[in-house]
């Protein structure tokens, strides 16, 4: 909570709520970190002023999502690999904050490998959904300041990329899909927000204790 933090070689798991909360304008930079299996997400980093950096990561079978930002918080995300997820690989809601992902592996999560809901600016590059259940990688509307290019959607059974209706074709050319469910590419989606997220998300408000040890 507003503090600073570095996290190296360490272990989440087994957290009745997040794994790692990082919250009232906190910033947390973790290396070589697991968060495994807690109730909610892996990690959660939530309000402006908020920053998680992340790298040679692992956020598995969380209950919730594999890493999720929200409320103005700011992420960078290199090289970590979120799988088996009962949600997203990644959920990013960061509205008008920063958000840099570069060379994530997102695999076989229950709903979609990347969901981009919305950042101010940023870039989503080089990062890899492959095997998800309800699909790749979603792009919203107010998601379109990113820069997203060099993503892959491999083998997912909903399609590989989905983008929101209002946003053009041609701004996505740059990101490939191959043996996802047809159509391999969904443009012009009507998405309401329980369309990327199928089950109700966690209180916004996280109660002291909530992290895992």
């Amino acid at each position: 909570r507003g503090g600073s933090a570095t996290l190296i070689d360490c272990r989440f798991t087994d957290g009745s709520g997040h794994g790692l909360s990082v919250i009232e304008g906190g910033h947390a930079h973790a290396e070589r970190c697991r968060f495994s299996e807690n109730g909610w997400n892996g990690i959660a980093v939530e309000g402006a002023g908020s920053t998680l950096e992340l790298r040679d990561s692992e956020a598995i079978n969380n209950f919730q999502n594999g890493i999720e930002s929200w409320n103005g918080a700011a992420v960078i995300l290199t090289n970590n690999r979120c799988e088996g997820n009962s949600r997203n690989g990644i959920h990013l809601d960061s509205g008008a904050a920063t958000a840099a992902l570069m060379g994530n592996q997102l695999i076989a999560n229950r709903e979609f490998g990347l969901v981009l809901t919305s950042a101010g600016s940023g870039k989503i590059s080089a990062n890899s959904a492959r095997n998800n259940l309800l699909g790749g990688i979603v792009i919203r509307t107010a998601a379109g300041a990113l820069e997203i290019t060099k993503n892959q959607a491999l083998a997912n059974q909903g399609s590989g990329l989905i983008i929101e209706q209002g946003l053009p074709p041609a701004a996505f050319a740059g990101n490939s899909t191959e043996r996802n469910a047809e159509p391999q590419i969904l443009f012009s989606s009507h998405l309401s927000g329980r369309d990327e997220e199928q089950v109700p998300a966690p209180e916004v408000t996280i109660p002291g204790g909530a992290a895992g040890q």
